[in-house]
């Protein structure tokens, strides 16, 4: 039974790490975005 709960609290991080990762990548493509902008004086 324990090695089950390891594997799901392993899972679980896992999961949580890659959903944290994915919400991160918007934020950063409007952050690039907005420096492409100022070196271009846009």
């Amino acid at each position: 039974m324990s090695g089950l709960f390891d594997l799901v609290v392993s899972v679980v991080r896992v999961a949580v790490m890659l959903a944290f990762t994915l919400s991160l990548v918007p934020i950063l493509v409007w952050a690039e975005r907005k420096g492409a902008a100022y070196i271009q004086d846009r």
